[in-house]
């Protein structure tokens, strides 16, 4: 753990100096000879142990060994008197050779000749190779690679590869001298380091979504490479079965000896300590190479691939595409249909994570049975519900469906109910209508207003009856004549997200007792139009008297607050308050002036008090919750550019539209609440509990899942095109190479 540790800080330390100083070497000491042994083993390590070797050799640097005698951390680890501690040098002072390189100590069991010694001999022994090989008489097509770390001076001539620093180079007929301009002097500093060799390296198949494609481009390769090399028998048009076969088993190698080197390399060299991996599995070889599970199965009736699967990783790109072939060939079935196919010949540890991971990425399957957005968490009551303003002042409308009435000649019309509901004081106020019309509702809503007060807040949803109405009052609003009148006290008329009952759900609950009255008052009665107007007005009335707080069975406790306390200072279905006698009325000092004003006083006293009560019982009920548990997500999962699936009440699922998300809308508390979209008939917005989404991610995302309303967006240009896929790797290091060239003429 101290190699390690002290791994970590020169790593922090490199990173950041490296950009004001040039680090040439980075040597760290170790008095434990154990930790140097472990270090510099090529023998299989513990576990435990084995990871931290690998974190230590993961970042270049020199591990040498200190004596026990020099290491200042054994003064206080082994204890030391404090007056030895005060006259200590090498506690205060630090090594003495250590700045000093010639006086380091060299431990024969660790120590190994200088860096320049071992750069020298390896280039010179590789150099001498090669040319010793290139004076044979080869054969001109014969092809031999060089791999090494080059020094800065022929590095800075080659192309720039993204992926590795390290050049792979093929020489065909080529004398290699220190004269060829290939092969500069020997560099101070070589490091020797494996060229990473194989057919993932020069294919990568994160970059293919069909497991075919990939097959079939690696076989080209495999036949360019042929050609290349003047084989015979190379096969000329279409791709062949056996060549994708070869493919197919290419590819497999390759990967077991990339993720399962350590247990190959055990296997083949008869090492008694397979590990726990061949032990579970009884891993063995075939004669093809490939790595195959055992079992108990030997003697089934059933094929050889069946009875000893191949082995594959978990989680390679590889092993995705075989699975996603298999998902699409069995018609999209579900996760046990994959697992059973795919053990016919594989072996994928943890492999039902793996299907189900693939399953729920797959377009066509979320088309069919994905689920939608999680709703976020209950947002709290917005200010207009809570906020103490006189009745009416904010009011949401709805309609109710039809019902039907005894027309003159004694057939049925249809005829609605339109609701008006104040926010704050839950009262309501209902109109009788005998269409949907647009006249009809400024109708029903000039005498609402007239009877109580112009609103300042109005609320609906979406309805088409209500657009057009609000454009009618948008322009009645802003017209000449009644202008001046407006001024201080224009409506303002607010929607609420399409397909989203919810946001009104202040009104929805009324309509819904407004609706269960009228079916137990009327049955199956066929009444009027003016006989249903007349039962709406009681029936407003009983609404209005209803209980907003606790109704208490003591008598000694006031009555239950009721709309009507707020509207009119006592309940409307019950007798007043105060009964007066003909005597008290005859007399002629009952309304006199002071009389009069003592009256109003009172009854101002009496509706505040019922106001007090409204904010003291009625808001501090509206905490309780009638859920045991809070539903919904605090992180928004929504992004820009998301394509989705609108939710549709009327239509199948496999007719709903496809919409590409523009805009998201946040609440106050930075959740997303609701998206607006575009669709193949225009512009809309929905609630993100109706959109389901088709992809994992968005490419054109422009932001974070956690980004909230205020935070700075990255804009694009007006000439920005987003690329439908992305380019690869090689396209990127071949475009960077032809620039190269076209800068050296």
């Amino acid at each position: 753990m101290a190699a390690v540790v002290a791994t970590r800080l020169s790593k922090f330390v490199h990173n950041a100096l490296s950009s004001k100083y040039n680090f040439t070497e980075r040597v760290l000491w170790s008095d434990s000879q154990i930790v140097l042994r472990w270090i510099n083993s090529k023998k299989r390590l513990p576990v435990f142990t084995a990871n931290r070797v690998k974190e230590i050799n993961n970042f270049q640097h020199t591990y040498k060994y200190c004596p026990t005698a020099y290491n200042p951390a054994d003064l206080l680890t082994r204890g030391i008197t404090s007056r030895e501690l005060s006259n200590s040098t090498l506690w205060w002072n630090g090594l003495v050779w250590l700045s000093d390189r010639d006086n380091w100590p060299n431990c024969e069991l660790f120590d190994t000749p200088s860096c320049e010694e071992q750069s020298n001999t390896s280039w010179d022994a590789m150099t001498t190779k090669v040319e010793e090989t290139s004076a044979l008489n080869l054969d001109e097509t014969s092809t031999y690679h060089v791999a090494s770390h080059p020094p800065a001076d022929i590095r800075s001539t080659l192309p720039a590869v993204k992926d590795y620093d390290m050049i792979h180079q093929d020489i065909s007929g080529t004398e290699l001298t220190r004269d060829n301009p290939l092969i500069k002097s020997p560099p101070e500093v070589v490091a020797q380091i494996e060229i990473p060799v194989g057919i993932q390296h020069a294919i990568d198949p994160s970059n293919y979504n069909s497991l075919n494609k990939l097959l079939r481009v690696t076989a080209l390769v495999r036949r360019f490479v042929s050609i290349l090399k003047h084989k015979d028998n190379v096969p000329r048009g279409q791709v062949t079965a056996d060549e994708i076969n070869q493919s197919e088993t290419e590819w497999i190698k390759q990967i077991q000896n990339d993720r399962f080197d350590d247990t190959i390399t055990s296997l083949r060299g008869n090492n008694r300590k397979y590990g726990p991996l061949v032990k579970q599995l009884k891993l063995f070889i075939d004669d093809d190479g490939i790595l195959r599970c055992g079992g108990r199965i030997h003697n089934a009736p059933i094929e050889f691939s069946t009875k000893f699967p191949i082995l594959l990783p978990n989680g390679h790109p590889f092993t995705n595409l075989i699975i996603r072939h298999d998902h699409v060939r069995l018609k999209h079935s579900g996760a046990q249909t994959i697992i059973t196919s795919l053990r016919q010949r594989y072996w994928i540890p943890q492999i039902r994570r793996a299907v189900n991971s693939i399953i729920r990425k797959c377009v066509t399957c979320r088309r069919v049975d994905g689920k939608p957005y999680q709703k976020p968490l209950t947002a709290p009551l917005p200010d207009y519900r809570i906020n103490m303003v006189p009745p009416f002042a904010v009011t949401g409308v709805d309609f109710t469906s039809p019902l039907f009435v005894k027309s003159t000649n004694n057939k049925e019309t249809k005829s609605y109910v339109c609701l008006f509901t104040c926010a704050v004081s839950r009262a309501v106020h209902l109109e009788l209508v005998p269409d949907l019309t647009t006249r009809s509702f400024m109708m029903a809503f000039r005498r609402f207003a007239a009877r109580r007060s112009l609103p300042s807040k109005m609320l609906s949803d979406n309805a088409s009856t209500y657009l057009s109405a609000a454009d009618e009052l948008h322009d009645l609003m802003n017209s000449q004549e009644v202008k001046d009148l407006l001024a201080e006290h224009r409506v303002t008329w607010t929607f609420i997200p399409k397909r989203a009952p919810w946001h009104g759900g202040f009104w929805e609950r009324l309509i819904g007792l407004t609706k269960t009255t009228i079916k137990k008052v009327l049955g199956r009665a066929f009444v009027t139009f003016d006989e249903l107007r007349t039962l709406l007005t009681e029936i407003e009335a009983t609404l209005n008297d209803r209980p907003l707080t606790y109704v208490s069975t003591n008598e000694d406790d006031p009555i239950a607050l009721t709309p009507s306390h707020l509207l009119h200072g006592r309940p409307l279905t019950t007798l007043p308050y105060i009964s007066v006698d003909d005597e008290e009325l005859n007399d002629p000092s009952y309304g006199n002036h002071n009389a009069l004003n003592e009256r109003y006083r009172h009854l101002s006293h009496l509706q505040s008090s019922f106001w007090k009560r409204w904010s003291t019982e009625y808001l501090t009920a509206l905490r309780e919750r009638h859920r045991l548990t809070a539903t919904g997500i605090k992180t928004n999962s929504i992004q820009i550019g998301d394509i989705v699936l609108v939710h549709s009440d009327v239509d199948k699922r496999m007719k709903w539209k496809m919409a590409k998300v523009l805009k998201l809308i946040y609440g106050k508390d930075g959740l997303v609440r609701s998206a607006e979209i575009k669709t193949s008939s225009g512009k809309t917005n929905r609630p993100i509990q109706k959109l389901y989404p088709l992809e994992v991610q968005s490419l054109d995302c422009l932001e974070s899942t956690d980004q909230l309303p205020g935070s700075d967006v990255p804009t694009l240009p007006d000439n920005h095109t987003t690329d439908a896929r992305p380019k690869r790797k090689t396209a990127i290091a071949a475009r960077r190479l032809i620039q190269d060239c076209m800068k050296d003429l």
